[in-house]
């Protein structure tokens, strides 16, 4: 091969590999690219130009406006996938109840009514208040009840003994729900028909059945589970609880009062429920 034809095709072959290496680095570029720079060159190639504090400017917008929309409702949810919807009269039928105690004597083991909060079917509240105690109270236990001295001292702050009247009259004649209920009628020192209690520790398909015994699971631990909620992630509120377990006695409600008419049924001609026997063979 002459020699200039020799020098022009090393010529070419080194232009092409030069463009080659051009176009890696462009692509590396492309995909080191800083957000801000990727969102301005994007904005520019659909004809809108933008200053750095104009960009900033608009996503702080929108963040606030984000933050800003309300939170979805779980019971309008929870509502729209329920089978059959109830009507008000029959939703009056329920209540939600949950309580938050602290505790008295040396070791703050004596646990003593701080706060009661009553939510109807939909999660309202329909009662909500401190509780003056006249013990001395030894530990509040704040990081979970989330009672501090000065709510107990304020003037917002009812009588035991006007508390517990007024659970007693919206409580009664109703289905009372909650989470380990014993624990709250407990300390509100009243009773309740064993028939119109759904506590969704004591509710078998809720349970874990662990070492020959069904146990009850912690209401954090439903929720997150059923309902997908984040719930007690660090002072505990009364509502907040007393509103998971509703929803969970919603959720399930169908399935739950079924299973209690068979019981009943059972209980009616002599049959004592529970696991059957193994056969012998």
């Amino acid at each position: 091969m002459p020699r200039n034809r020799r020098g022009k095709s090393l010529k070419a072959s080194k232009k092409r590999a030069a463009e080659a290496v051009k176009l890696d680095d462009s692509a590396n570029e492309t995909h080191s690219e800083n957000p801000k720079a990727k969102k301005r060159r994007i904005e520019h190639a659909n004809g809108v130009k933008l200053s750095i504090n104009e960009a900033l400017a608009l996503q702080t917008k929108a963040r606030e406006a984000d933050r800003s929309e309300a939170p979805p409702n779980p019971h309008k949810a929870l509502a729209a996938m329920e089978r059959t919807s109830l009507r008000a009269s029959e939703k009056e039928q329920y209540i939600g109840l949950d309580c938050e105690m602290v505790g008295t004597g040396e070791d703050g083991q004596q646990s003593v009514l701080a706060r009661a909060c009553l939510v109807d079917f939909d999660g309202n509240i329909v009662y909500d208040a401190f509780v003056k105690v006249d013990q001395r109270v030894t530990d509040f236990r704040t990081q979970y009840s989330g009672v501090r001295p000065s709510d107990l001292k304020s003037g917002k702050a009812t009588t035991f003994k006007e508390c517990v009247s007024k659970v007693a009259a919206l409580v009664k004649g109703k289905v009372l729900v909650g989470h380990a209920l014993q624990n709250d009628l407990k300390v509100l020192m009243l009773t309740h028909p064993r028939h119109a209690i759904r506590d969704t520790a004591r509710y078998r398909p809720m349970m874990r059945y662990q070492r020959g015994k069904f146990r009850p699971r912690k209401l954090k631990e439903l929720a997150k589970e059923n309902l997908g909620l984040e719930i007690q992630g660090g002072e505990h509120t009364p509502d907040e609880d007393a509103n998971a377990a509703m929803l969970l006695y919603r959720l399930k409600r169908n399935e739950w009062e079924s299973n209690l008419k068979v019981f009943k049924g059972a209980k009616s001609n002599g049959i004592k429920p529970g696991k059957p026997k193994a056969s012998n063979p």
